[in-house]
């Protein structure tokens, strides 16, 4: 009997061992995709995608370079080299994936009066004015608790600046347009101060829905949305009918463009509000976000307010 309750004994010890070798093997990467996050969980060769309340669990491929993995249906994928990840889910491709925390790999800022550019490219940094260009070495960024990530600049080994890069909201002084991180630059014993990240950075990631629409009273039979794709590419819902078009946040005014939709037909109420949606997204003059909203401000002094739709 004492044999046989060794052996009971060292089997439980072994399965506890065994959950918790898999246990400790497994961890996870937050990302930010966009306005969207992403939990990537691997364990045992497979990978556990969740976002947007679901999961998918997609399993090991060949990959030239970095880790690929796929659903068994081949409509979601992960595909990570580095802090960066590249994921589709559900045939939707998301703005390019950054771990929580880490800068992207390539970012720039740039500010005025005087003009200046800088590009961080992973430890190397470009500095641009109208008079000269100036090339530095990067240290690796330091993240701390007030979403700063602090950056020496050092020339043939003897520091000359320091980059501080906050993940807040900035606008550009004399544009207005929003990026996604404001930065302080000291080199040469000079301050400056700018603006730095992509705009697509604060819109892409997922739908959002329209909370109001200033000068409007109309009915609606579904609440409108939009959604800015990659690839410049926007889809939406007016309310009544889906639509699609194409944007562009490159140069200092937005361009939406509303191209083609569906032809449902609703009652009089809907259409007319669904033709006035429409009408001031072509007429979107700049976009802003303020506290998680997106403000789509119309040429016409119109505002079209929309929040996440997750």
């Amino acid at each position: 009997m004492n044999v046989y309750r060794n052996l009971l004994i060292l089997s439980a010890t072994s399965v506890i061992l065994a959950c918790s070798s898999v246990s400790d093997h497994a961890r996870e990467i937050v990302y930010q995709c966009g306005i969207q996050d992403v939990t990537a969980t691997f364990a045992n060769e497979t990978v556990t995608l969740a976002m947007r309340g679901q999961q998918q669990q997609l399993q090991q491929v060949v990959a030239a370079s970095g880790a690929h993995f796929k659903s068994n249906d081949g409509r979601t994928s992960y595909w990570n080299k580095g802090s960066e990840a590249t994921i589709t889910w559900h045939d939707e491709n998301l703005p390019l994936c950054s771990e929580q925390g880490k800068l992207p790999n390539n970012v720039a800022f740039s500010g005025n009066e005087p003009f200046w550019l800088l590009t961080l490219n992973r430890d190397h940094v470009s500095y641009t004015t109208p008079e000269q260009e100036l090339e530095f070495a990067a240290s690796p960024a330091e993240y701390n608790d007030d979403n700063d990530w602090l950056i020496a600049l050092s020339d043939a080994g003897e520091e000359v600046g320091q980059l501080r890069i906050n993940s807040s909201i900035c606008y550009d002084s004399m544009s207005g347009k929003a990026f996604p991180y404001s930065v302080k630059l000291v080199l040469q014993g000079n301050e400056y101060r700018g603006c730095g990240g992509e705009t697509t950075q604060l819109i892409q990631g997922q739908p959002w829905q329209l909370s109001a629409m200033t000068g409007s009273s109309g009915s609606m039979l579904d609440r409108p949305s939009l959604q800015f794709l990659t690839e410049g590419r926007l889809v939406g819902t007016d309310g009544c009918n889906r639509f699609f078009g194409h944007y562009s946040v490159d140069g200092e005014i937005p361009r939406l463009s509303v191209q083609g939709a569906t032809k449902r037909m609703c009652s009089q109420a809907s259409m007319t509000f669904a033709q006035k949606f429409i009408e001031n997204l072509n007429n979107t003059s700049k976009i802003d976000i303020k506290e998680d909203k997106l403000v789509l401000k119309v040429n016409s002094g119109q505002q079209l307010t929309f929040a996440p739709k997750y």
